[in-house]
């Protein structure tokens, strides 16, 4: 798994200095950045022992392309979670701004 996960970091940044090259880049440094934070995301819970077991006791054994499936599932689902908390801090942050005024 670590071999995958450095092939696809080598990748992501090869990608990236190739694409500061270019007159319009394809992506932003901080779309390469969440591409970098959500590899490292995936790693993690891929080699996470506690969801590994919770997985295969529903059936979902490790290396297959379910396996895959419910891993990026679970990294949407805490991408999604993170997003969520910050939109709340910036409403939270812009309510007491107007409140407190």
């Amino acid at each position: 798994m670590n071999d995958n996960v450095e092939g696809v970091r080598n990748a992501i940044k090869t990608r990236m200095a190739h694409d500061r090259m270019r007159e319009n880049p394809e992506y932003t440094q901080d779309e390469y950045d969440a591409q970098l934070r959500q590899l490292d995301s995936v790693a993690k819970r891929t080699n996470d022992p506690v969801t590994r077991a919770k997985l295969e006791a529903k059936g979902i054994s490790y290396g297959t392309e379910k396996y895959a499936n419910a891993i990026a599932d679970l990294a949407s689902l805490d991408e999604q979670k993170q997003d969520g908390k910050k939109a709340i801090r910036d409403n939270t942050n812009s309510m007491n701004g107007i409140y407190y005024s």
